[in-house]
């Protein structure tokens, strides 16, 4: 799996600068910008939904905890 850190050594610029670019908040040249994108599409990078949600405070998932398994119930 290609990391945001992939990118952004491949591109020659800092993670920020890469998280910047790819998501289009806050301020990066576009010579910048220009080659965080090529490299991420050159290394076939998609954004991680789960650090997303980890960075948004909200995973949108549960868990439990059972003292048993019982697998054929029923």
């Amino acid at each position: 799996m290609v990391t945001i850190f992939d990118v952004a050594k491949a591109a020659g610029v800092s993670k920020s600068t890469a998280s910047r670019a790819i998501s289009g908040q806050g301020y990066v040249s576009q010579a910048s910008k220009a080659k965080v994108l090529t490299a991420a599409a050159k290394l076939g990078y998609t954004p991680s939904i789960l650090a997303r949600q980890f960075r948004g405070q909200s995973t949108k998932n549960i868990g439990f905890i059972a003292r048993t398994y019982y697998p054929a119930v029923g």
